[in-house]
């Protein structure tokens, strides 16, 4: 890693140390005034890296910090390198990758034009296959979406799998994911409910 960027990543950690007081009081008051702030000081000091996204919150008795880089490979390695530098905080998690979670698969998505559109993938199905390289190629039959376009689709189904496998899975495993209106015979044979995806890999 270039001195440079191992510099940029010191700076953010130092930030961070120095702002943890400040950082959990505005993540348990929804109207901190300090909120807009800390939200472009995190857009300041992350996207540095390149175009990663980010998330932070509570969980359980801790909170936590995600950095992703959007399911990018290369990213990835970037956001690896960051956190492993992270300090040892007793009430933070941080992640280099979106981690796996459990809901009820009801979100909303948004298409080119920034209409938003509920989805409900609860009763989704799968089918999965291998390429040569034995990496994963998910098929997902999602009847409830087909009024959607195909990109807004595709977009839908990587939040649900990102979801149930965690970011750093797929990136690492997952080579496709496909959004069909209807399976063939044998694929319905094999196929299951989404809900049971994780556990493919458990």
């Amino acid at each position: 890693m270039k001195d440079k960027t191992r510099d940029k990543i010191e700076e953010f950690w130092e930030w961070f140390i120095n702002s943890e007081k400040l950082i959990i009081e505005i993540i348990n008051d929804d109207f901190h005034e300090g909120r807009k702030s800390l939200s472009r000081n995190m857009d300041n000091f992350i996207l540095q890296f390149g175009m990663f996204t980010w998330e932070m919150g509570p969980t359980g008795d801790r909170y936590y910090l995600t950095i992703s880089p959007n399911g990018n490979e290369e990213l990835f390695e970037v956001s690896r390198e960051i956190v492993a530098y992270a300090p040892d905080l007793k009430q933070w998690k941080f992640h280099a990758a979106k981690p796996k979670k459990e809901w009820d698969l009801k979100f909303k998505v948004f298409d080119d034009f920034m209409t938003p559109h509920e989805v409900d993938a609860s009763s989704w199905e799968y089918f999965l296959s291998r390429n040569a390289s034995q990496k994963i190629e998910i098929n997902i039959l999602a009847r409830n979406i087909n009024y959607l376009d195909g990109e807004t689709k595709l977009t839908a189904a990587d939040v649900v799998v990102t979801s149930l496998l965690g970011e750093a899975f797929k990136i690492q495993n997952v080579e496709s994911i496909k959004v069909l209106d209807k399976f063939d015979s044998i694929q319905s044979e094999k196929s299951s409910s989404i809900y049971k995806l994780s556990s493919e890999f458990s």
